[in-house]
């Protein structure tokens, strides 16, 4: 920062994490909403109507061909492994509510990121705008990547 070389991390995180090696970069902004009392976070958070559904990769590798389907990627442009497939759509979690609009309703909706943090959180503001069929994928992107790989071989 004295140097002015390089990025500086004000306003995003650095995760790494030393076992496997990884690393991911998260933005984020200064929250202007009140604290949150334990009520609010139990009927936010652990009341039965706003339970995500999450289902493995592995489950679904034969829907990945289907137009009915769209597997729909809510991590940052930035993050790696980039997944490719035929019915997928990026738009990061931050921006997802603005582009809500480009989402079909009658479509079966496999919301993906790098861990499942953020597809849960997704799945959660979709089925808020009346998506019926919205499902979060528990393994993330890598795990999403290496089962294609071995589907490949």
């Amino acid at each position: 920062m004295i140097l002015g070389v390089g990025e500086v991390l004000s306003g995003k995180i650095l995760v790494y994490n030393i076992l496997k090696n990884e690393q991911q970069k998260y933005d984020f902004e200064k929250s202007s909403e009140v604290e949150m009392t334990k009520e609010d976070f139990e009927q936010k958070y652990n009341s039965s109507e706003n339970q995500v559904e999450e289902i493995e990769f592995e489950l679904i590798l034969d829907e990945i061909e289907k137009d009915e389907v769209l597997f729909l990627d809510v991590r940052n442009e930035d993050e790696l492994p980039k997944i490719n497939l035929k019915n997928s759509l990026q738009i990061p979690l931050v921006n997802l509510e603005n582009e809500i609009k480009k989402l079909n309703l009658n479509q079966t909706i496999y919301v993906f990121c790098q861990s499942g943090i953020r597809s849960k959180i997704a799945a959660e503001l979709l089925q808020k705008h009346q998506f019926k069929n919205v499902k979060s994928i528990s393994d993330g992107a890598l795990a999403m990547k290496q089962s294609l790989h071995e589907k490949i071989q």
